[in-house]
């Protein structure tokens, strides 16, 4: 799990410390557990009828006009922002717009599936 996760991150029942333990994080105050997909915490499971997507190349010049578009229009927005900002990419899905966020440590993904380009599941 990366780091600044860890920071950010507490029960959702009492808001007490998550700690680390196998496959698990675990609340200090009153012991709620969240179980983790490999280091991926995961707060609600996925949907049963979700279809995973394939991993697909993206980037400023490929796709339809409006993917591209909309990539021009996200790298305008980031640009603006300071290094140190927390940034949480909700639907980030496949991570399809994580190269835009190489420079910025405090990057995080949540999706609804556990995508392997995911920090954190939830709905």
């Amino acid at each position: 799990m990366k780091p600044q996760l860890s920071r950010v991150l507490i029960c959702h029942r009492c808001g007490g410390e998550l700690v680390s333990q196998p496959g698990l994080l675990v609340c200090q105050a009153c012991a709620q557990s969240v179980s983790c997909q490999g280091e991926i915490p995961v707060f609600t499971p996925p949907p049963p009828n979700l279809r995973p997507s394939e991993k697909l190349l993206r980037g400023p010049n490929i796709g339809t006009p409006w993917r591209q578009a909309n990539w021009r229009f996200l790298a305008e927005q980031v640009e603006k922002l300071e290094k140190s900002a927390v940034i949480l990419d909700v639907g980030a899905g496949r991570g399809d717009f994580a190269d835009l966020f190489t420079d910025y440590p405090n990057y995080l993904a949540l999706d609804v599936y556990p995508y392997p380009e995911v920090d954190l599941v939830c709905d």
